[in-house]
């Protein structure tokens, strides 16, 4: 029998995947945007790109830190045109989450396709 958190990450990677139009490819690579590096996405191209409010994804935990935009990117990146999706803000366990709310978007990620998961932080409190 699957876990909760599995039943929940599933449910949630089900809408994504649902909404996502057939342009955009599933991503290869996820990026974890720390404070501050929400520009990031920028560098994206322009065309496909989607981007999904944490809020409206079944389960999907939104961060109360302000600055952290709450939203999944999906686009592509380079000369390649890697697919790509962004998490721009995350939770925190200061921020009064359990740690199956924290990571689950990481499960999320995984069952949407993500192989290489990259976090990127320039906040000093994180370190």
């Amino acid at each position: 029998m699957p876990s909760d958190s599995y039943i929940l990450a599933s449910q949630s990677a089900e809408y994504i995947t649902s909404v996502l139009p057939s342009n955009i490819p599933p991503p290869e690579i996820g990026i974890i945007c720390g404070s501050g590096l929400s520009g990031l996405v920028s560098t994206f191209h322009a065309d496909p790109q989607i981007s999904i409010s944490y809020a409206d994804i079944p389960h999907f935990p939104v961060s109360t830190v302000p600055g952290h935009q709450s939203r999944l990117v999906f686009g592509t990146m380079g000369e390649r045109r890697t697919p790509i999706v962004a998490m721009v803000g995350r939770v925190h366990f200061y921020e009064g989450h359990d740690m199956s709310t924290i990571t689950l978007p990481l499960r999320v990620l995984h069952l949407l396709g993500v192989k290489t998961l990259i976090g990127i932080s320039l906040s000093q409190d994180e370190l």
